[in-house]
């Protein structure tokens, strides 16, 4: 995924504010900052981003719900990432409305989530693997499981247009997630 992370912010101007949402330990954060971006991270989790204020002082963090409000002004980042974060939310349209909202006009949004297809639901199942794919057992575990389809309608729905979809890792239409790039429908 770090390669398709790394290209699609290699379009954004150096300098540039971006924002990791759900940036845990900020280990993502600071390895975009390498890169000349003045990264900011948010996460909900205090000890994660007290370990990431500790260990990557040269970024801006903040403990903070992406559900919620965050404390950033309108327009102030020109790419937004979220790796793995999206299907750990109860309100998947809260987070794209905030998204939307700290997106500079032509800003991206870069957004990955586990794939879920057609071909792969059925050898999961095939291989007597759903259990373990699909656990509930697991706290703080995947609640929302995106398809293609799915995750362009949420997009969508919520004023965003979507620029590409692709998978990465594994095998073609057997990907680990997928990468989603997005901006707004009606820049301003």
């Amino acid at each position: 995924m770090w390669p398709a992370l790394d290209r699609e912010l290699m379009e954004v101007p150096r300098g540039s504010s971006v924002l990791d949402l759900g940036c845990g330990n900020g280990a993502a954060t600071a390895h975009f900052a390498q890169s000349g971006l003045r990264m900011s991270g948010v996460d909900s989790s205090e000890s994660g981003i007290a370990l990431a204020s500790k260990a990557y002082p040269e970024c801006d963090f903040h403990c903070c719900d992406g559900q919620s409000e965050l404390p950033f002004s309108k327009s102030s980042f020109a790419a937004i990432v979220c790796i793995e974060v999206i299907e750990h939310v109860f309100a998947p349209e809260m987070l794209i409305a905030n998204c939307s909202h700290l997106l500079a006009p032509g800003g991206k949004l870069i957004l990955t989530t586990p794939y879920h297809g057609w071909l792969k639901n059925v050898v999961i199942a095939c291989s007597n693997k759903y259990d373990s794919h699909h656990t509930a057992l697991w706290t703080g575990g995947h609640i929302k499981f995106w398809s293609v389809q799915t995750i362009r309608q949420l997009l969508e729905n919520n004023g965003m247009s979507v620029i590409r979809i692709y998978g990465v890792g594994r095998l073609p239409w057997l990907w680990k997630s997928m990468v989603v790039v997005a901006t707004h429908k009606n820049p301003k």
